[in-house]
């Protein structure tokens, strides 16, 4: 492990934990055992950009998984149901498993998606980049089969989603049935049936039209 990835899986691992305002860079660059006090700026210039690094880390791994089973539904010749697509794009978290920390990731995500993107911070797949090509693909997918949303009504279910997702595998992987990967199986699909529930839920001003009629 090279020491730049040591420094941002360290960070990912304490900015989950503390808060991305409880931690410094500095704790960050000695909680990697690096004596170099500024490893983060040298590597990553910022608190912002060492974020970014992190999101972009992890988006490459799980665009990986997530293009291999969009493949895979690209060749049944049918077009992917919800369900389909969710797994897809969702189902490539449990991978990211950590044999020690469980899935720092997920509780990274977490923190950011309560406390500092509702304050206008970016996430880092909100311009093209390279480590989020397939997830656009299935994005896009998602968006036709949502037409009925408006923008903002789509993201935000979007992102509660996400929550939702992460809350299960951090139950599990914080839980007593840690090593009983069937339930974790169990538990995914049984999320996955809620999350479609919630993205085709009928926008409020569908259910008023549907209710005067």
């Amino acid at each position: 492990m090279t020491g730049k990835l040591r420094v941002l899986l360290t960070a990912e691992r304490l900015l989950a934990e503390r808060g991305f305002q409880g931690v410094s860079m500095r704790e960050i660059a000695a909680a990697a055992g690096n004596r170099n006090n500024n490893a983060v700026k040298y590597h990553f210039g910022s608190m912002e950009g060492l974020i970014d690094a992190i999101m972009r880390y992890r988006l490459g791994q799980l665009d990986k998984h997530r293009g291999a089973a969009w493949q895979d539904l690209q060749a049944r010749g049918s077009p992917p149901t919800l369900e389909d697509l969710l797994a897809a794009y969702f189902l490539p978290h449990v991978l990211l498993a950590d044999p020690v920390n469980g899935y720092p990731y997920a509780d990274f995500m977490t923190e950011f998606l309560t406390r500092h993107r509702p304050r206008g911070l970016p996430h880092a797949a909100e311009k093209p980049i390279a480590e989020a090509v397939e997830a656009r693909k299935i994005m896009s997918a998602f968006r036709s089969l949502l037409s009925g949303l408006d923008d903002e009504m789509y993201w935000h279910r979007f992102e509660l989603i996400h929550l939702l997702f992460f809350g299960t595998i951090l139950r599990w992987s914080g839980g007593p049935h840690r090593s009983d990967l069937a339930k974790l199986c169990e538990m995914a699909d049984h999320t996955l049936g809620m999350m479609r529930a919630c993205l085709e839920e009928p926008a409020p001003s569908v259910r008023k039209r549907a209710a005067a009629a």
